[in-house]
């Protein structure tokens, strides 16, 4: 029943292109039937873009609060899509590194007009832009704003050369230096508007950090969950998942 709900709501026109052009879908209408949306609550449609993502591989759908959409979308375009000659303040560039065992490997997000981040390898991007080939994207879709007070975010992984654990947190990094956090979104600013004032060994050791801490974090929700469950006396309470800042890690 959930399923036939789902397919009577969402457009399932999620099909992705291949050029660095273009990785996704080009508006929400292709995932989710606008029109089918006025009669539902803002936590029907919450519940619908998770539950939706969650049944899929290679998507992840994330849920922020209404201002995030214009924030992301400003901060990215230097807040003014009709500046022909450019805006100084734009900042439509940044790095995103992803760890593994053996090292790690950098990725480079550029953000495309209107709504869209599409990350390549960097190495890829530097020999030749226009050739580099997508490996996830990223889209702020706008639309439920004003009717729901909501922000609807999309990742869309578009290459195996990454998971989708490390796209996922590609994504809630990316989401933080955007909105979330000012400091790290002041990284944003120096990588795009002072770049040679940008410390890449400093910023890069930094996400090691983290990512080490989110790893062990894993591993300590991981053993918690099994001691519980393996215990008699404790009680299933139930899962929770925070719609207002994205869906639980896969």
């Amino acid at each position: 029943q959930q399923q036939q709900q789902q397919q009577r709501y969402m457009s399932d026109d999620t099909s992705t292109g291949s050029g660095f052009s273009f990785a996704g879908p080009r508006s929400l209408n292709e995932i989710l039937r606008i029109e089918l949306m006025k009669d539902k609550t803002t936590n029907e449609v919450k519940d619908l873009w998770l539950t939706y993502h969650e049944s899929r591989d290679n998507v992840h759908g994330v849920i922020l609060p209404k201002d995030a959409a214009s924030t992301i979308l400003n901060r990215a375009s230097g807040g003014s899509s009709s500046n022909t000659g450019g805006n100084k303040n734009k900042c439509g560039f940044f790095i995103s590194p992803i760890f593994r065992d053996s090292g790690f490997f950098m990725l480079v997000s550029q953000f495309m007009e209107p709504n869209h981040f599409v990350f390549a390898y960097l190495e890829d991007y530097r020999l030749d832009p226009a050739r580099a080939q997508p490996l996830l994207s990223v889209t702020i879709f706008d639309e439920l704003v004003d009717s729901h007070d909501i922000t609807l975010v999309r990742c869309d992984v578009v290459n195996r050369g990454v998971s989708d654990h490390e796209a996922y947190r590609v994504l809630q990094s990316h989401l933080d230096a955007y909105y979330r956090m000012k400091e790290e979104f002041e990284l944003v600013q120096t990588f795009n508007l002072a770049p040679n004032l940008f410390d890449v060994d400093d910023y890069i050791s930094r996400k090691s950090i983290k990512w080490r801490e989110e790893d062990e974090g894993v591993v300590e929700n991981a053993s918690s969950t099994a001691a519980a469950s393996s215990s008699p006396h404790v009680m299933d309470g139930g899962s929770t998942k925070n719609v207002d800042d994205g869906a639980p890690r896969p």
